[in-house]
């Protein structure tokens, strides 16, 4: 995958760099994209590949870059596993300061996720890493 440059955009909240370009967005889609077809081809009635951590980060990171708001029910089927599963998991992630959840201010029933700046930030550094492996082969 020819992938266009990750370009420093400025500092998030936190002080830590952001970085912009749509090749964040395209290894995150790649990576999800990947999990799914492996767990399609390997997985039969038993689930045996699991990383529902990751899964929910590469899901949220992927809807915030389309601007679309993110609720616990949509992020416990985009991380692909059982919601009890993803819920414990959504809350692990909030320990780890790597996501929000805020209630809805329309609908006090619903709740909405989103990464930290943190979060944003490390998975963008990620994906610039994994573009330029892909680019750059080590072997």
């Amino acid at each position: 995958m020819k992938s266009s440059p990750i370009v420093p955009r400025g500092e998030s909240s936190n002080g830590l760099p952001t970085w912009s370009g749509p090749t964040a967005a395209a290894v995150a889609q790649r990576l999800y994209d990947w999990r799914r077809r492996r767990d399609a081809l390997l997985e039969g009635p038993v689930k045996i590949f699991g990383e529902p951590a990751w899964d929910l980060l590469l899901d949220l990171f992927l809807m915030q870059a389309e601007g679309r708001q993110v609720s616990v029910t949509d992020g416990c089927i985009g991380s692909a596993n059982p919601t009890t599963t993803a819920i414990r998991h959504i809350g692990r992630l909030e320990l780890a300061g790597l996501v929000v959840r805020e209630r809805d201010d329309e609908d006090r029933r619903r709740s909405w996720l989103r990464l930290t700046d943190t979060a944003d930030c490390v998975l963008r550094r990620f994906f610039a890493s994994v573009a330029d492996d892909m680019d750059n082969p080590r072997c």
